[in-house]
């Protein structure tokens, strides 16, 4: 081959791997003094300027087969806010769509939605996942990499941003406006982050298709990791969160003796709180609360407790304490933080750098429930008031390996404590195999004290609190492997 012929090739090769690169870099044009109005309508004069996505790939039930339903993404941004439009092309007598409450699961179940992912760090840890159906209800969802969508979803996570939607006469149209301020990512006022824009329908025999703006592995387990295109967003201005939250609220009840009497009321019950979320800056927040208002916070769903054999546990819906709480989610429940019942002071550090997640909670907790974990039942008692520490840390050693430290403390104003320390490591020995563990060990003391009102004897120890020490060890090891058709595991 001569010369001319090899320098050739290498000119089309390059090029052609240009071209393959750009398709999946998008460097969207800045909006100067434009503005554009959150409507649910791509208005052509807004959104002129804004680069396109297309949505080529179907997911599900199609193997990155072309989509059947043509679907276009609109990107552009201002100096603080991400603008995103779609265009979800259809018959609009097709398209399902409700007005539906915010982070109603129906939206994604039962809807026709749109959905934007973002992995703002670029290395597979998290997606931030805004969907909205044809009227603009909102969902948000945090994703990690994880074996299950139990373990993989995390429905507590939320997120400040606008939708509109509209059905129009060649489908529905949504448009999103995202604030900078309410995404996690690295400082810098330029940015590079992962993204991948999908649709949801259903077609004529009720059958759910999924489309993408990249090609999906079925047989790569981690998914958060398949979101790979590529946004540059440059100069933009990060606003610190500097949020005071007071409250004062009151309560006032009575009886009637009789039908016909008037109420005798009891006295007024006043309450107030504060709270508190400073930015130290766009990695770290500090959030103190002081005697915070849990009066609005959604009821926990019913839970059959008969012939349980262990204690019922309920998810966080608290805001305060929801927000970060998925580093300390561990198999055994290591931290759970509804034992933080009362809490009359407590502030939090939440920090997630490019290789590193802090969280650092401190509480003084009021009305402390007090547990003993026996072989077929547990006991309950209330412990007063106590002071709890929490101390995580997470270091991404690199995408392929996780290693983690924790560490939890209460100790109870009448006596007694529990101090817990353990290690966990993550560990993807290839793209179908994983290794993960979890070692843990606690140190406790009894207090003495009436809490608990029982005569039952654990393996030669008292159940009533008398001061007694003990301790004990935990250990978890997972190997895994999960491809399209096969799920394996080694537990022990």
């Amino acid at each position: 081959m001569s010369i001319l012929s090899k320098l050739l090739i290498f000119v089309l090769l390059f090029l052609l791997t240009q071209f393959t690169f750009g398709q999946n870099q998008f460097r969207p044009e800045k909006l100067e003094n434009s503005k554009i109005e959150i409507d649910g309508k791509l208005s052509a004069r807004e959104w002129r300027n804004a680069i396109q996505v297309e949505l080529k790939f179907e997911t599900s039930p199609g193997n990155n087969s072309p989509a059947q339903k043509k679907t276009t993404g609109f990107i552009t941004y201002s100096d603080t806010d991400l603008y995103i439009g779609i265009h979800a092309f259809d018959n609009p007598e097709n398209v399902r769509a409700s007005i539906r409450s915010r982070d109603d699961f129906k939206i994604y179940m039962q809807d026709d939605v749109v959905n934007i992912s973002f992995d703002t760090y670029t290395d597979g840890r998290n997606n931030y996942i805004l969907l909205a159906n044809a009227f603009g209800s909102q969902l948000d969802v945090r994703a990690i990499n994880a074996l299950t969508d139990d373990q993989r979803y995390d429905g507590s996570f939320n997120m400040d941003f606008e939708t509109a939607g509209s059905i129009v006469a060649d489908g529905y149209q949504v448009e999103f406006k995202i604030p900078f301020s309410s995404l996690p990512f690295p400082n810098g006022k330029d940015q590079k982050w992962h993204f991948n824009i999908g649709r949801k329908y259903f077609d004529e025999n009720n059958v759910e298709i999924e489309v993408q703006s990249q090609t999906f592995d079925r047989n790569n387990p981690c998914e958060v990791c398949q979101t790979t295109q590529v946004l540059l967003l440059n100069d933009i201005i990060i606003k610190k969160r500097f949020e005071l939250l007071p409250y004062v609220a009151g309560n006032l009840s009575g009886i009637k003796p009789s039908r016909n009497a008037s109420l005798d009321y009891d006295t007024l019950k006043p309450n107030a709180g504060l709270g508190l979320n400073i930015d130290l800056n766009k990695n770290s927040g500090l959030e103190i609360t002081l005697n915070p208002d849990f009066s609005q916070v959604e009821a926990d769903v019913t839970q059959i407790d008969v012939n349980s054999s262990f204690a019922l546990e309920y998810p966080e819906r608290r805001p305060f304490f929801n927000r970060g709480t998925d580093i300390v989610n561990f198999t055994d429940g290591a931290f759970y933080s509804r034992s933080i019942n009362n809490p009359l002071l407590s502030s939090k550090l939440l920090s997630q750098a490019k290789k590193s997640r802090i969280y650092f909670l401190t509480a003084i907790d009021q009305n402390s429930p007090y547990q003993i974990a026996g072989e077929d039942r547990s006991y309950l008692g209330q412990g007063g008031q106590s002071f709890v520490n929490v101390l995580r840390y997470q270091r991404l050693v690199n995408k392929n390996t996780r290693l983690g430290l924790i560490s939890t403390n209460r100790y109870y104003k009448d006596g007694g404590y529990g101090n817990l320390f353990g290690t966990d490591g993550w560990f993807l020995i290839s793209k179908n195999w994983r290794l993960t563990y979890e070692l843990l060990t606690n140190f406790n003391q009894e207090p003495e004290a009436d809490w608990i009102d029982s005569q039952d004897r654990i393996e030669g120890r008292s159940v009533a609190l008398n001061q007694d020490k003990f301790g004990g060890s935990a250990l978890y090891v997972q190997l895994s492997r999960n491809t399209e058709h096969w799920k394996s595991y080694i537990f022990y």
